[in-house]
This record gives C-alpha cells, sequence and structure tokens, in this order.
C-alpha cells in the first residue's frame, strides 16, 4: 500500500514541533518574514490599493463614458501618456506616496530601492 505523500509531509511539520503547514513551510523556505506579516500586507492593499483602484476606475468609466469599466478599457481615455520622464522619477514618486500611506512599505520600497533592485 503506498503512502501518500501529503500525509508524510503533514508528520514531518508535526514532528519539527511546528504548529501546521504555514509555520513549517515559512520555516523551510526561509522567509525573513512572518505569517503575520503577509496578512497585513494583505490588510494594506486592500486598504490602500483596492480603494484607489476603484477611484480609478470610477473615474476612467466615466472618463471613457462606459457603463461597465474593464481594465483594458484605455485606448481613448484622456489621461496623460508619459506621467514621468524616466524610472527613477517612477520610483521617486512611488517611494513617496508610500512615505505619505504606510510606513512599513515605505520601509520596505526604499531598502528594496537603496540596494540597487531596479
Amino acid at each position: 500500500m503506498a503512502t501518500c505523500p501529503f500525509l508524510s509531509l503533514k508528520n514531518r511539520k508535526l514532528n519539527a514541533g511546528f504548529n501546521n503547514y504555514s509555520e513549517y513551510a515559512f520555516k523551510q523556505k526561509n522567509r525573513d518574514y512572518s505569517i503575520e506579516d503577509c496578512f497585513k500586507f494583505h490588510e494594506s492593499i486592500e486598504k490602500c490599493v483596492v480603494s484607489i483602484w476603484k477611484q480609478l476606475g470610477s473615474f476612467l468609466k466615466k472618463n471613457l463614458d462606459v457603463k461597465t469599466y474593464r481594465p483594458w478599457d484605455l485606448a481613448p481615455c484622456n489621461l496623460q501618456k508619459y506621467p514621468f520622464e524616466n524610472y527613477i522619477d517612477l520610483l521617486d514618486g512611488i517611494e513617496e506616496m508610500l512615505r505619505k500611506t504606510d510606513s512599513c512599505f515605505h520601509e520596505e520600497f526604499t531598502r528594496i530601492k537603496e540596494s540597487g533592485i531596479n
């Protein structure tokens, strides 16, 4: 009788002293953030990004004069085509926005930006 690979994985996480698979997986993958950090990130996205996305959708729906706005409905929109000159301006704008809205995101973004990842 063959054993289910998931059962052996479940037993390994129990034997390793973890309460659930998420704790085990985070440790196994050497995450430098916690499960709680993931929930906070999700909540911040829901609070900030979803709200902005809905506002943008309403604006574009009105600007495009459509009943239902879809993300690909941008062709005839009268928005500026180039809101920044180069990617540095974009990164600076994102950093400023995060500084004003979420200190945790701002710190993480600044760390990534300063590490040379662009």
